[in-house]
């Protein structure tokens, strides 16, 4: 049998239903929508990550992203080619805010969280989506080159290297987001570290029992949260 094969039957032999980070996320986010509202997401790209479909829940979703891919995008109604740290909207525009693993590609995250405070009306939403430095994939990232990235996330998980950002990591720990958030006038609602099912190191059998040891570990034990993978983040404007 197939080596990664075996790998997944012994990951869904303990976690029979798969939850992706990006499951919690999609809850937390859905939760705020309402239909009157107007939503910018931030570094959407073409969509592929995207929760949901905006266009089906709020009045207006725009997209922000520096790629020309952000054309390929169906969740929103209309595709801005720029810079998140400059969107040509008015201030208090927006009711909410979404920023889905972008901050680690960020060289200066700073101005993502000024702008976003600028568009934002008063009592709207910044939701964040990052990776946790302290995790252990973040860990092993910051430590390795960019070009180690591209190879080994095109061989290990097929991945096209064109999809793979260099990282810097530079507003994904709890006391830097509190820092940015709080500079700009956004107070934290609702805060999560996320673990999810095992499936990085599902190449080997070895290594994959002890992902999943690892993950038990975390979601079992709350005084070690701030070791799980994932960071999300609900933020109102004051």
């Amino acid at each position: 049998m197939e080596p990664k094969k075996q790998c997944w039957d012994i990951i869904k032999r303990y976690y029979p239903n798969y939850e992706g980070k990006g499951a919690p996320f999609r809850t937390l986010l859905e939760g705020y929508l309402r239909s009157e509202h107007i939503l910018i997401d931030v570094g959407c790209g073409r969509g592929k990550e995207t929760p949901c479909d905006y266009k089906a829940r709020v009045r207006r979703s725009i997209g922000v992203d520096l790629s020309e891919e952000i054309r390929k995008n169906t969740k929103v109604q209309d595709r801005i080619v720029g810079d998140g740290a400059n969107i040509p909207l008015a201030t208090g525009s927006a009711d909410v805010v979404v920023c889905q693993e972008l901050l680690e590609h960020l060289e200066t995250p700073e101005k993502v969280f000024k702008e976003a405070a600028r568009i934002l009306k008063r009592q709207g939403i910044f939701i964040i989506m990052t990776p946790n430095l302290m995790g252990w994939r973040s860990l092993v990232s910051r430590l390795t080159p960019y070009g180690f990235h591209k190879v080994m996330n095109r061989r290990l998980y097929g991945i096209d290297p064109d999809d793979v950002f260099p990282t810097y990591y530079r507003a994904n720990t709890r006391k830097k987001i509190e820092r940015l958030l709080n500079g700009e006038g956004l107070e934290i609602e609702k805060w999560i570290w996320f673990e999810p099912t095992p499936r990085t190191l599902a190449f080997s059998r070895l290594l994959v029992y002890l992902e999943i040891m690892y993950t038990k570990t975390l979601r079992k034990y709350r005084v070690l949260s701030f070791l799980r993978e994932t960071i999300i983040v609900c933020a109102r404007k004051r």
